[in-house]
């Protein structure tokens, strides 16, 4: 028997020359040499490089930055106190209802009674359980804003327990119809100074849609613009300048500050906000509706 192990191709291979074995080899080398040169070369290119710039900064004393610190401190007090003072407020309005526009007696005696008596209502008118078991139990007060001012038409807050209770009062009154104060009085949450402005720009926005559609097509409800389900006709002033006041001076001229100040406030004889109307569906006039309108559906 042959023990020898020959290097026989396996079927269907053959064997690989010498000479390619070789060439392989070779070509390793070759490789080897260069790679070698490569480094050598940039070695020496490293060496003879310049050092790279400091990115540092030079050093700051901590007595040049005190003043600008001292600011910084100051502002993040002013900006957190008041932040802290804004939640405080926004707290204590989330929990009141405001009627704008209502009647308010001289007599300190006649208007605690009449103001008893309109709140009541508004109460009565709401039937909600709720509310109703909370203004018999005390816990609902009532007062005009601001205290220290002389009677006018100060606006009459009404304080609730809490915000859900207030929350009842004005969604009961507005999913019933007909109108729970005489014309042009109304009810609305109390607002904070940004929603107030919101609340102004938006009655602007209203006024301007009303005159463009011919019709009382837009509400204001809060600070949010709505649409009436059923429009109506525009006052015969609505969205016309106040006439112009006559003021007499000493010499006998006319003020004319008080024309310029008079005149550039729109009027109208309608109120914009009418919370008791607002049954609102989508209106086919084809006034494109503002970022901020809501549609109450019913």
């Amino acid at each position: 028997m042959n023990t020898s192990h020959s290097q026989t191709p396996g079927k269907g291979k053959a064997a690989l020359p010498a000479a390619a074995r070789l060439a392989t080899q070779e070509s390793v080398d070759e490789l080897t040499k260069k790679v070698d040169t490569l480094m050598e070369m940039m070695t020496e290119w490293i060496k003879s490089a310049p050092p790279p710039p400091s990115s540092l900064p030079p050093p700051i004393s901590i007595e040049s930055l005190a003043p600008i610190l001292e600011v910084v401190t100051r502002q993040a007090y002013e900006g957190c106190s008041k932040a802290l003072s804004d939640k405080q407020d926004f707290e204590s309005k989330e929990k009141r209802a405001v009627v704008i526009g209502s009647v308010e007696k001289t007599d300190p005696v006649e208007a605690l009674a009449s103001d008893q008596e309109l709140v009541q209502a508004l109460i009565a008118h709401s039937d909600d359980p709720d509310v109703i078991q909370a203004w018999d139990d005390g816990t609902i007060s009532f007062h005009r804003h601001p205290k220290d001012k002389k009677p006018g038409k100060r606006p009459l807050k009404i304080e609730f327990p809490s915000k859900s209770l207030r929350d009842s009062l004005l969604s009961s009154i507005r999913s019933k119809p007909g109108r729970p104060l005489p014309a042009p009085a109304f009810v609305r949450m109390d607002l904070t100074p940004h929603q107030l402005l919101l609340e102004r720009a938006a009655r602007e926005d209203v006024m301007a849609r009303n005159l463009l559609a011919g019709k009382i097509v837009y509400g204001l409800r809060d600070f949010s613009i709505i649409n009436y389900r059923t429009p109506r006709d525009l006052p015969p002033n609505y969205g016309k300048p106040r006439a112009p006041l006559s003021i007499k001076s000493a010499d006998g001229t006319h003020s004319g500050l008080a024309s310029r100040l008079s005149s550039s406030t729109p009027h109208s004889d309608a109120p914009l906000l009418s919370d008791a109307d607002a049954r609102s569906t989508p209106d086919p006039t084809p006034v494109p509706p503002p970022s901020n309108v809501t549609t109450r559906r019913r």
